[in-house]
C-alpha cells in the first residue's frame, strides 16, 4: 500500500504474517508491518528505506478468533504510533480503508 503525504514524500506499508509458534499443537500466526519511505532509485527502480515497524501477536485465548485484517489493522497502527503525526496517520488509515478489502 503506498501513501503519499503533503510534503510529497511517498511510503510503502507492507505486511508479511508468520507462522512460527506453537501452541498446544496449533500454529499460531503473528503479523508484521513494515513502512518504507519510497526514494526514487536509477533506471526506475525505487529504493525503501525502512522508517518503522509494528507487530501484532496472536495471543492463546485469540487461537480461534484471529482474523487476518485484525492483524493487519492492529499491526499498522503499532508502526505508525511513534514516528508519524497525527494528520499523516489519517492519510495512511485513508489509503488503507480504499485499498484494502477489509
Amino acid at each position: 500500500m503506498r501513501v503519499t503525504l503533503t510534503d510529497g514524500k511517498i511510503y510503502d506499508a507492507r505486511w508479511k504474517r508468520s507462522i512460527n509458534r506453537k501452541f498446544e499443537g496449533e500454529s499460531l500466526t503473528d503479523t508484521f508491518c513494515y513502512i518504507s519511505e519510497v526514494m526514487p532509485g536509477v533506471e526506475g527502480r525505487d529504493k525503501y528505506r525502512e522508517i518503522s515497524s509494528g507487530v501484532t501477536f496472536l495471543g492463546n485465548k485469540d487461537v480461534k478468533a484471529f482474523k487476518k485484517s485484525k492483524g493487519r489493522k492492529l499491526s499498522l497502527a503499532r508502526a505508525l504510533k511513534d514516528k508519524f503525526s497525527r494528520n499523516e496517520r489519517i492519510l495512511f488509515w485513508l489509503e488503507y480503508q480504499s485499498s484494502c478489502k477489509n
